[in-house]
């Protein structure tokens, strides 16, 4: 990976859990609760 190129605002895992709340409980991606990356 280049050292110039655009790094991550996120982490990998925070996302990951984003995804696995909105699978797990069915809820459209709006209304997640606000500790989950937006």
């Amino acid at each position: 990976m280049k050292g110039d190129a655009e790094q991550r605002h996120y982490e990998l895992r925070e996302l990951l859990n984003g995804f696995c709340y909105v699978i797990r409980y069915g809820i459209a991606w709006q209304a997640m609760p606000n500790d989950f990356p937006p």
